[in-house]
C-alpha cells in the first residue's frame, strides 16, 4: 500500500499512545516504521535555489 505523507502522518496522530502498530480493518502498520518514514520526509533539502546550495565560489550565469 502506497500512503502520502498526509496518511501517514493521519495513522500517527490517530494511533493510541504507547503502541507500536495500529491495526485497520485491511492494513496492519507499524508506527516506528511511518514515523521513521515522516522523519526522512521532514529531514529533505528541497532545493528552491541552487545558488544558496552551491560553493560561493562558483561563477553562476544568468540573470
Amino acid at each position: 500500500m502506497n500512503l502520502t505523507i498526509e496518511q501517514m502522518r493521519k495513522i500517527v496522530d490517530g494511533a493510541p499512545e504507547g503502541f507500536d502498530v495500529y491495526e485497520t480493518d485491511t492494513h496492519v502498520f507499524d508506527l516506528d516504521e511511518l514515523r521513521a518514514a515522516i522523519a526522512d520526509h521532514d529531514r529533505t533539502d528541497y532545493v528552491s535555489d541552487i545558488r544558496n546550495h552551491i560553493s560561493p565560489m562558483t561563477i553562476v550565469q544568468g540573470d
